[in-house]
């Protein structure tokens, strides 16, 4: 709660400067939320990138006339898949984030629950800046092209 407050209000300072004194911010259930809010519920921020992904995929199922697609999501670290029925992304009101031993949707209990409202994301693959390489041993490594 304190870093997304503190990120939040710093960013409000730089938009009030350039005369903007309203914004919203994507919630993980890929509706919006005021800075207020997001401060109050910094939860529901937790998969908001991903989950814009899947709203602009659920907008663009509509205009090609498609019911269900699937949304792909790539980001600097990893990809994610959402399913699209009837132009609307699926939602869930469980999901694991972080923890050190974290594996995803997959494996339960890998993570840390949290219960609100997501878009009901997959992590498929790692993301666009992610770099593999091998070691002396001829393992394979892989890490977000930050730690490289």
């Amino acid at each position: 709660m304190p870093i997304v407050s503190e990120y939040i209000a710093r960013f409000s300072e730089g938009l009030k400067e350039l005369g903007i004194s309203k914004f919203y911010i994507m919630s993980s259930a890929g509706g919006l939320v005021d800075a207020n809010e997001a401060v109050e519920r910094p939860v529901q921020l937790i998969e908001s990138g991903p989950a814009a992904g899947a709203v602009a995929a659920a907008e663009f199922s509509k205009l090609i006339g498609a019911e269900n697609v699937i949304g792909f999501d790539m980001g600097g670290t990893t990809a994610k898949a959402s399913s699209i029925l009837k132009h609307e992304p699926e939602v869930t009101t469980e999901y694991e984030v972080g923890g050190e031993v974290h594996h995803g949707r997959l494996v339960k209990g890998s993570g840390y629950p949290v219960r609100f409202p997501f878009i009901d994301l997959a992590e498929v693959s790692s993301g666009g800046g992610t770099i593999i390489w091998r070691d002396e041993a001829g393992a394979l490594g892989l890490a977000p092209s930050v730690l490289g």
